[in-house]
């Protein structure tokens, strides 16, 4: 089948992006959004987002305000400490196989960086064969090594949440907001429909039961059921939605100042992307992640960066 790329007209965002919507003149939601960030009122969004962290502080039956996923990277380190700086909210930091095979040694330095500012933090650390038959499962059925990585990311937040009795889980960035991806999401606030992005398709922890693998091994794999979340009195939101200055950029800027280590042997011929602060807390896997993006959709992280 053949396929004709097409590129936003503001930017070099191409149409094979999955969820990407661009508008009749040829513009994706990506750059719309950016235009609306110059009319938003941002002074009542900040009052909204203060608004639901007394609320969390309120509601709090364990003594944690909101559970924040963290990876060590950039944006994590920026979300929690805004959280608790700014917001003045007490966080849970929630990292997933933090210690296993997919994190490099910057990555360890990183989230070690972070706790030592004062966080509690759990580290869920997954049975590595399971993890092992699960990336093969997603290369060769999605050419998606991190599918099933991503199925946890999210799921484990949620699930403590659960555990703990905290009522709000802080996620970072929309990306139907800073990617245009609206036909896979609403660009709101609500963190509650991750497991509608493409990359999750579900986020149900049965579509990797196989043979060798039982539904009973997957438990940290499975996105909890909104309903049921919704009855326990947790929300999800996307810090980025209420921020103006959260961006690559900045949030790059701002984890540098606050200890971030970037890789040291960042060569962007060999890991495909042009920032060493981004990417720094997972394998050397993800450069073949981002190479087989490339042969499916046409681009890679440097196209993103340059978005």
């Amino acid at each position: 089948m053949k396929v004709i790329m097409k590129y936003c007209k503001k930017c070099v965002q191409p149409n094979t992006r999955p969820g990407i919507v661009f508008d009749e003149d040829g513009v994706c939601m990506a750059c719309r959004f950016a235009e609306k960030k110059e009319i938003i009122d941002w002074d009542e969004r900040e009052r909204k987002l203060k608004e639901i962290a007394e609320w969390a502080k309120q509601n709090s039956k364990g003594g944690f305000d909101c559970v924040i996923g963290i990876s060590g990277g950039k944006d994590s380190t920026f979300q929690a400490l805004y959280c608790r700086e700014q917001l003045g909210l007490n966080p849970l930091l929630v990292n997933h196989s933090s210690f296993g095979t997919h994190i490099t040694k910057e990555g360890i330095c990183n989230l070690e960086n972070l706790v030592q500012k004062g966080f509690d933090t759990i580290s869920y650390i997954m049975n590595p064969r399971v993890l092992r038959a699960l990336t093969r499962k997603g290369f060769y059925e999605y050419l998606n090594p991190y599918k099933a990585w991503d199925y946890a990311l999210y799921a484990v937040s949620y699930i403590t949440a659960m555990k703990f009795g905290i009522p709000l889980v802080v996620q970072g960035e929309n990306a139907a907001i800073t990617l245009g991806v609206t036909a896979a999401l609403a660009a709101d606030d609500d963190a509650m429909n991750l497991n509608q992005y493409d990359t999750l398709s579900g986020g149900n922890a049965c579509d990797w039961v196989q043979k060798d693998i039982k539904y009973k091994d997957l438990i940290f794999y499975q996105f909890p059921d909104k309903d049921k979340l919704k009855r326990m009195g947790i929300r999800g939101v996307f810090l980025g939605y209420y921020l103006k200055d959260w961006s690559y950029s900045h949030n790059t800027e701002f984890s540098r100042d606050h200890g971030l280590t970037p890789l040291r042997d960042n060569n962007p011929c060999s890991t495909g992307k042009l920032n060493s602060y981004a990417g720094v807390d997972t394998s050397p896997l993800q450069s073949v992640n981002q190479m087989l993006k490339y042969f499916k959709f046409g681009f890679g992280f440097v196209t993103d960066e340059v978005c």
